[in-house]
């Protein structure tokens, strides 16, 4: 697991690759090093801030043949015996590093939707002089890239390194600022700041003569299928089998929900190595879950190391995220998550997390909303108020019922994927018919033309708020503490036998996920089938105290601030539910004023 960072340029910068490597130091404590390569009268810089994890011996970067074929990556690689097998690989090595080198130099990016794993790489091939940057299918580990009139290609795992050491100008569009407060998302697919831009999953940067040339190379997520004829208990075993293989221990992050649940069953009954789990708790005990995970792992008899997020230091917390994010995240659960991160961090380097199971096997209760907008015509939905709330309502949930409601029985030329984008981005001081006509025009941009079918909603998901949300959030709080998370459901074994089931399989009007349920009850028995309340936290008087005086006083010009601190004046949502849209628009506009950037 690592930071990569890099460029091409016409001399020689050994100073400016030192810095942009130790920029990215908390990625990779272990080793700090850089490269340069010689090509076509031009000079590739190429940077990594090393986590160890496998081929603690021989896996360091960048790592360089004798022929200059020179490759830097972040990430893990998974099945690395069918690799070998696969594509006579022959090699001798516990380093995913020295597979994925051999596999690049002798087929370079042609059998990439064939790796398993989570990754983003930077791959030079000396003989074509031509450069790869490449991720994974679900865009689990980051990596941004532009060029610029100094350098013909710069990339990074982080946007920070590279305005720290003023590779980027200082201006965002307002457009961007509008699509992060809409969608949750920094602008994905357009320049972010100036010339930067993300490699999107599934997709490879190719770079030759100053050309850049971007593929997308896994066309099919939507599509795949793939019955290998075995059972889920069968693959979810060999999954893990390789996610717990490591030169360091690995462990669990167990919430006490299905999908760590099922993680820690597997791992207890079915490894022959031994886990720690790890959960955190909170001092309200309207956000307490931990009494789940303190009795699943009595039950299990695995060790259980629990920590609790002091609310006293809340504010304090918020402050030191925001000063060191690289980039903006929408959802405040980035809080409590980089806390048990931090806390997770002083006793192993490596566990694995249940993120991505949600989307794969239809988790969210807007999948259940969105069956009942197409099994119910709308007249019928704004009759049967009372009948719905016994279905949508939620005890804590980020959203309030009446906006569920709302939600489901808007419009009715509102689709079901523009209502599933509603459901994920609660922000009730803005006008519906602006939403609307923006979500329709991202989602027919994304390519889901079929904006009313929800067997699609999942897919969104994937391409939309797991690649966005989860997995951005999750890199950023485990990183920034170096710690590598592993996200078990996105091995993709996993991926391609839950293709094999339909969203209608595992939703109905009254449930969700209902084959993680049933197979979790196969092995755990006693497992106790509750709502789960999601990661949340009490802000505390932060929103009042600090965050809208900071809006008023510095940002109330911006058409979107005004509207927030009007609704704010009138609303009667209780405090979470304000801090929860609140922390949007301060998160980004405190990234904002800590990397000097103004919005034009």
């Amino acid at each position: 697991m690592c930071g990569i960072v890099g460029f091409v340029s016409d001399r020689k910068n050994e100073e400016l690759i030192s810095s942009l490597s130790n920029s990215l130091k908390h990625r990779g404590p272990d080793k700090v090093s850089y490269r340069i390569v010689e090509f076509n009268n031009k000079y590739l810089h190429l940077g990594s801030a090393r986590l160890s994890i496998t081929g603690l011996i021989d896996g360091d970067m960048p790592m360089v043949d004798e022929y200059q074929n020179a490759l830097i990556y972040n990430g893990e690689i998974y099945e690395l015996k069918k690799l070998r097998e696969q594509f006579s690989l022959n090699i001798e090595s516990k380093s995913d590093t020295r597979h994925l080198f051999k596999f690049l130099k002798n087929y370079q990016t042609k059998y990439l939707p064939d790796l398993n794993g989570m990754f983003a790489f930077c791959y030079f091939d000396k003989l074509n002089e031509k450069i790869y940057l490449a991720r994974d299918r679900f865009g689990i580990k980051p990596l941004f890239y532009g060029h610029s009139d100094d350098f013909d290609l710069f990339f990074s795992s982080e946007i920070k390194p590279l305005t720290k050491n003023g590779m980027l100008g200082n201006s965002i569009s307002e457009n961007t600022f509008n699509n992060f407060i809409l969608l949750g998302a920094l602008d994905q697919g357009s320049n972010i700041i100036d010339n930067l831009k993300t490699v999107p999953p599934g997709n490879v940067v190719e770079y030759k003569d100053k050309t850049v040339e971007i593929k997308e190379y896994n066309k099919h997520i939507v599509d795949d299928r793939n019955d290998s004829g075995q059972s889920f208990s069968e693959i979810f075993k060999t999954t893990l089998e390789d996610q717990l293989t490591a030169e360091v221990p690995v462990n669990v992050l167990l919430s006490g929900g299905i999908d760590s649940t099922l993680i820690s069953t597997f791992a207890s009954k079915y490894s022959n190595k031994s886990v720690t789990a790890y959960s955190l708790g909170f001092e309200n005990e309207k956000y307490n879950e931990q009494s789940k995970a303190e009795n699943i792992s009595e039950q299990l008899n695995i060790q259980l190391k629990k920590f609790v997020y002091p609310s006293k230091d809340n504010e304090n917390i918020i402050e030191e995220i925001l000063e060191i994010l690289p980039e903006p995240v929408a959802d405040p659960s980035i809080i409590p998550t980089y806390y048990l991160n931090k806390k997770v961090a002083e006793h192993t380097k490596v566990v694995l997390s249940g993120d991505g199971a949600d989307e794969l096997f239809g988790g969210y209760q807007w999948y259940r909303a969105g069956k009942l907008t197409e099994l119910i015509p709308n007249y019928a939905l704004l009759g049967l108020k009372k009948i719905l709330s016994i279905f949508l309502n939620s005890k804590n949930s980020y959203i309030s019922l009446n906006e569920k409601l709302k939600i489901v029985t808007s419009s009715r030329n509102s689709s079901t994927l523009v209502k599933l984008l509603f459901w994920q981005n609660y922000l009730p001081h803005l006008s519906f018919e602006e939403r609307k006509i923006f979500y329709e025009r991202f989602l027919i941009k994304q390519g889901f033309d079929n904006l009313n079918n929800t067997e699609l909603m999942s897919q969104v998901d994937i391409k939309n708020y797991l690649y966005t949300n989860i997995l951005k959030k999750s890199d950023l709080a485990s990183m920034l503490n170096s710690l590598e998370v592993r996200p078990v459901f996105l091995d993709n074994r996993i991926y391609n036998f839950s293709k094999t089931l339909k969203l209608n399989d595992n939703v109905n009007l009254f449930n969700e996920k209902k084959f993680l349920k049933n197979q979790l009850l196969l092995e755990f028995q006693n497992y106790e089938i509750k709502k789960k309340q999601g990661f949340s936290h009490d802000f505390g008087g932060w929103s009042d105290d600090i965050a809208i005086p900071y809006l008023k006083k510095n940002w109330n010009d911006l058409k979107h601030i005004n509207s927030l601190l009007k609704y704010l004046e009138n609303s009667n949502d209780n405090n979470y539910l304000k801090s929860r849209y609140i922390w949007r628009y301060y998160s980004f506009l405190k990234w904002i004023e800590n990397n000097r950037i103004s919005i034009n």
